[in-house]
């Protein structure tokens, strides 16, 4: 769980603390106690109807996938052929990268703090934006960028397909990958 994450859920909770809500769930007499009743109710009756499949689920296909995928992200010489898409999906031009492509707006430390807004002996916790790790406020931009396997960082914004192996297009696009 990241930092932020961990963040907001502290800061629920402790906004959960403050209006005097319980994990206890709402009064079953009231409007939404009876409406959750019945959704309760209505999930039982679909899951004896039709049963989750637990036993056919042997083989976690999604979980190799994604285990498969952070394995090759992780890998700092794994190479990526990126195919950048105009705004309608045609494909305009490539660029090799080598590691994987990064989200431009993610931060090595946490851009949100924490802090006391009460000035007495309480502790009132508050979600505030921080710097980021640039220490300047704000989000940095919604872009990717890479590095080349000669090192050139590549930065881009829009559509965009990565593959680990070149593809066949139905038309040629240039490749636009920095040499040197």
């Amino acid at each position: 769980m990241t930092i932020r994450r961990t963040a907001t859920v502290i800061l629920a909770a402790g906004l959960l603390a403050l209006t005097g809500c319980t994990s206890t769930g709402p009064d079953k007499d009231s409007a939404q106690g009876k409406k959750a009743a019945q959704m309760e109710d209505s999930q039982k009756q679909a899951e004896k109807l039709v049963p989750y499949p637990a036993k056919e689920l042997a083989y976690p296909l999604t979980r190799k996938n994604l285990a498969e995928r952070l394995k090759r992200m992780n890998d700092p010489n794994h190479i990526s052929y990126v195919y950048q898409l105009s705004y309608t999906g045609e494909p305009i031009n490539y660029m090799v990268i080598k590691g994987q492509l990064t989200y431009g707006d993610q931060q090595l430390n946490p851009s949100d703090a924490i802090i006391d807004a009460c000035s007495s002996t309480e502790y009132c916790p508050q979600l505030v934006e921080g710097p980021g790790d640039d220490n300047v406020y704000g989000a940095n931009g919604d872009y990717w960028f890479g590095f080349t396997s000669s090192g050139v960082m590549v930065t881009f914004t829009g559509q965009f397909l990565q593959s680990d192996a070149p593809l066949t297009l139905l038309r040629p696009v240039p490749d636009l990958t920095p040499k040197g």
